[in-house]
């Protein structure tokens, strides 16, 4: 409770379950991008500024490993 969820979505989530669902579960409409948010001067950035928490769901091996480095 009393978390502020901002969802991303790849085009692989799109496939499964649409932005609108997320949108109405989380606190701010989904995103299907990063970068092309005319209200934010950098908006690939602002998420992870302001974030405690990212989670990515599924994390793939790829993923994983490209976090680690």
């Amino acid at each position: 409770a009393g978390a502020h969820v901002a969802p991303v979505l790849t085009d692989g989530a799109l496939e499964m379950v649409g932005a609108p669902t997320f949108s109405a579960l989380a606190s701010e409409p989904a995103r299907t991008s990063l970068f092309h948010d005319p209200d934010t001067p950098i908006p690939h950035t602002v998420l992870g500024q302001t974030a405690d928490l990212v989670l990515i769901c599924p994390a793939t091996a790829r993923v994983i490993s490209d976090l680690r480095t």
